[in-house]
């Protein structure tokens, strides 16, 4: 059962549910970097029983390619467009404060950058899931182990963000030790998902 480059986006473990769903567009658009190959990689497991959908995917950013700049946004605005979240026609299929929402995510950037300050190589796992049907399945930890082996041959560690106290405590099992607990909410917004936690989260290398 080996991990296959994919396209493909799935029902997330972690991902950034509170804006958009996780299957949208609007995450190929967050992922579309490593989508494309062009600075990371996209990574999905095929199912047991052999069928062509993919049973989970994620994706990952080596150091070297992590820092977004404003001429990426703008050379991904002209060959994508915008945002699904920003289109008038698409606006329906989301939060009314999505774009807000996202825009938020901004403390999460620096906070990446501060907690990997000085360290010269690591991997961002910037999303992983898998179809809600092949829960329990054990595909989500294999892609994991993807993951925590490839850094541990690499001797690099591994950040990422998990949105929930029980992602959290899946992570840890895999190694990962919570390095912040980060809080958000766009001013005004009175929903009952407003308040957005992530538990920021490194696993050193081992061996």
């Amino acid at each position: 059962m080996p991990p296959v480059y994919t396209n493909a986006s799935h029902t997330n473990i972690h991902t950034f549910s509170n804006i958009a769903p996780p299957s949208s567009r609007a995450h190929r658009f967050i992922n579309r970097r490593n989508i494309t190959g062009k600075q990371g990689v996209a990574v999905g497991i095929k199912p047991r029983d052999g069928s062509e959908e993919l049973a989970g995917s994620m994706t990952i950013t080596p150091s070297s390619c992590n820092a977004d700049s404003i001429v990426d946004h703008i050379i991904a605005a002209f060959k994508y467009g915008m945002p699904p979240i920003y289109k008038k026609s698409e606006k329906g299929n989301y939060s009314p404060l999505a774009s807000k929402r996202l825009e938020m995510m901004t403390p999460l950037t620096k906070a990446r950058k501060k907690h990997m300050k000085g360290t010269s190589r690591w991997l961002y796992l910037q999303s992983v899931g898998v179809l809600r049907s092949k829960h329990g399945e054990g595909y989500g930890s294999k892609l994991l182990r993807t993951v925590t082996d490839t850094a541990d041959a690499l001797a690099v560690p591994v950040y990422l963000e998990a949105e929930s106290e029980r992602n959290e405590s899946m992570y840890q099992y895999f190694g990962f030790r919570t390095v912040e607990k980060v809080t958000m909410k766009v001013p005004g917004d009175d929903r009952p998902d407003a308040k957005f936690t992530m538990w920021l989260m490194i696993r050193d290398p081992k061996g």
